[in-house]
């Protein structure tokens, strides 16, 4: 537990360090449902609450905070209790743009300009539109500032047990995890220092993070040329 609070108080850090530096960015509003705050489509970085880590608003804050340095992350996707093969995912950033890619569907976000782009089409529309993911039971931003609005939301006093704070490796990766109980199934939430999503296992769906690495998809982001 000492070695988790003290990896939580170290992110914590960068995130309100990075929230020093760069400020409150213009807001706009996309499709998803939760409106972004930064040039990079996330919810912005806000400061860690006061208390132990198994706090369910501290790691909050830690979800979707700002990129730092450029990285790429890649998920397998499955709603819970499907058969089906699951879905690869693939979420790449820097300190200026964000892509997220699933399907034929990539979202992309520069400048403070979100777009949902289709491949089939080579078409893009302005927004992040989470309706084509809806099979899924995910969004735009399940990589990170939609858990940050999940582990947020009042309904978590309802849990049935305390909650519990681990550290895991995942991927190759360290990330800091909390259980969260519930009535039916007690929910896993980890998170990379970055603020990246590392695993959520909930009754609605399950994301596993697959493969890391500390830079940005170039030949992806590249697909689109004129977005």
């Amino acid at each position: 537990m000492r070695k988790t609070a003290s990896l939580l108080a170290v992110a914590s850090a960068a995130i309100m360090l990075s929230a020093c530096f760069t400020g409150e960015r213009a807001s706009f509003a996309p499709d998803d449902t939760l409106a972004p705050a930064n040039n990079t489509g996330e919810s912005g970085p806000a400061s860690v609450a006061d208390g132990l880590p198994s706090d369910p608003k501290a790691l909050a804050a830690l979800f979707g905070s700002a990129a730092r340095a450029p990285e790429t992350a890649t998920y397998e996707i499955r709603p819970t209790g499907s058969s089906e093969p699951a879905v690869v995912a693939v979420v790449s950033r820097d300190t200026e743009r964000l892509m997220v890619s699933v399907r034929d569907i990539q979202y992309r976000v520069e400048s403070g300009n979100p777009l949902t782009c289709r491949e089939a089409t080579q078409s893009c529309t302005r927004g992040l539109n989470s309706q084509p993911l809806s099979d899924l039971n995910i969004g735009a931003q399940f990589w990170g500032p939609a858990i940050r609005q999940q582990l947020q939301s009042p309904t978590l006093a309802s849990r049935i047990g305390p909650v519990r704070t681990t550290e895991a490796q995942i991927a190759g990766q360290l990330s800091i995890c909390i259980d969260v109980p519930g009535p039916q199934v007690t929910d896993r939430y980890c998170a990379l220092p970055t603020g990246l999503l590392a695993t959520l296992n909930t009754a609605a769906v399950s994301i596993t993070l697959t493969s890391y690495e500390p830079s940005f998809d170039e030949t992806r982001w590249a697909a689109f040329p004129d977005a």
